[in-house]
């Protein structure tokens, strides 16, 4: 029960050598079930609001008594999921131990430090799985799973003209993060997006926490047919179609940008150097990816101003040089 970004990076887990056999159940947050819906394999999963009531909570647990599971992993939840589990005997209950509750609820709990970035989010939920298992004595492959894929229904021609994108030569540009991280300055993005709207048109998405930035990109950017602003006007299955079928995708360290990765597409980060927020931890994890991280002194990189040293026109010669080489078609 998590956010797109943290979703996306777990799902994979249960692709992993020592779950073969098994029949794995997602427990997910609402609204983000298109996200499993487009996973390939197709997967097993029940969502719940994440913010505590009590009809959640009764649901959850008349859920654990009906299906009875021998072990539940606890990847990002909220602490009464953890409650849940324990009152309805699961017999074991692995977990981050973090909190005070999660030394209470988890009787297989997990310290890690995972704010150290050493090493990619993936990896530390396999982690966590491998130390569960190698309590048991039961031997885990090295390797990890391979990322997650997922695949959406293409957009019919009616829906792309109704975004003004009647043609299929258009990327995506996703500029909010809800700022979760250090994000690239405005017009560095509006100088990339104008001169890109010269050799194809692109889509500027946005969600409900990206007011700001996309109401400073309108004023910067001029008013022309090869620009289309669709935010608020995209639900996260008609957005998921919308990635599938455009030619790449720029977004800072944000969880379209994982969505992108997963489909397949193209996608291009644009990432803070800070620990916590480097791509080291949180990088896409696809066939085609590529990363911008500014290159500066570590008593530098909380600096905001840093992300100028990301210059748009290097970005600009790496998607033009790609376009020309067909590499997208």
């Amino acid at each position: 029960m998590e956010k797109i970004g943290d979703l996306i990076l777990t799902l994979n887990s249960d692709q992993w050598q020592p779950f073969n056999g098994e029949s794995c159940h997602w427990w997910i947050s609402k609204g983000l079930e298109p996200l499993v819906e487009a996973a390939e394999p197709a997967r097993f999963f029940t969502s719940f609001a994440r913010n505590f009531s009590w009809n959640e909570f009764k649901r959850a647990c008349a859920w654990l008594r009906n299906h009875r599971p021998e072990r539940a992993f606890v990847f990002h939840a909220p602490w009464w999921v953890g409650l849940a589990l324990l009152l309805a005997g699961v017999k074991h209950r692995v977990g981050r131990r973090s909190q005070w509750h999660s030394y209470l609820f988890f009787n297989f709990g997990i310290r890690q430090k995972r704010s150290q970035a050493l090493m990619h989010e993936n990896e530390y939920n396999i982690e966590l799985i491998r130390t569960y298992f190698d309590r048991l004595k039961i031997a885990t492959p090295a390797k990890g799973p391979s990322p997650l894929r997922m695949k959406a229904p293409s957009p019919s021609h009616s829906f792309l003209q109704s975004l003004g994108l009647s043609t299929q030569r258009y990327c995506v540009v996703h500029p909010g993060m809800a700022g979760s991280a250090l994000n690239w300055p405005v017009k560095n993005y509006a100088l990339l997006i104008e001169k890109l709207s010269y050799k194809v048109t692109v889509a500027i998405t946005g969600g409900p926490f990206d007011h700001k930035i996309i109401s400073e990109l309108k004023a910067e950017l001029p008013s022309k047919t090869t620009i289309c602003f669709l935010d608020g006007k995209l639900q996260l299955n008609e957005l998921l179609s919308v990635l599938q079928n455009s030619l790449f995708l720029v977004a800072p360290s944000t969880g379209v940008l994982h969505i992108g990765a997963s489909l397949g597409v193209p996608v291009y980060g644009i990432y803070s150097p800070r620990r916590v927020e480097h791509p080291r931890r949180w990088g896409p994890q696809g066939p085609k990816t590529q990363v911008y991280v500014p290159e500066v002194d570590a008593d530098l990189e909380s600096n905001p101003s840093v992300m100028f040293e990301i210059k748009p026109e290097s970005i600009y010669r790496d998607l033009i040089s790609h376009l020309s080489e067909g590499a997208f078609q």
